[in-house]
């Protein structure tokens, strides 16, 4: 009986802790987009994105590519990013 209160707890507290890491990842990604997304519209368009990136660099010291960046973001193809393509990784489109 020892063992299986233990294992319960061991379980919530895990459960506990994983759901309070995503509400952070979740308070600190809208608070991210909000920097980027200037007239608080709910979207980045392609010129807030150049304002964001213009003075950042590549790991290989080169100027990012913005517009293929946001081409690849853009999923849904309605030249507009949501809080979600934002921060996933591109996809190409094909």
């Amino acid at each position: 009986m020892k063992i299986l209160k233990a294992a319960l707890l061991v379980f919530g507290v895990l459960t506990f802790s994983q759901s309070y890491g995503q509400q952070d990842l979740e308070a600190k990604q809208k608070k991210q987009f909000a920097k980027v997304d200037k007239d608080s519209d709910g979207y980045v368009s392609l010129e807030e994105m150049k304002v964001r990136f213009a003075d950042k660099k590549t790991k290989d010291g080169k100027p990012f590519n913005i517009e293929k960046m946001f081409q690849k973001k853009d999923v849904n193809g309605d030249g507009k990013l949501d809080r979600k393509e934002f921060f996933t990784k591109g996809k190409k489109k094909k």
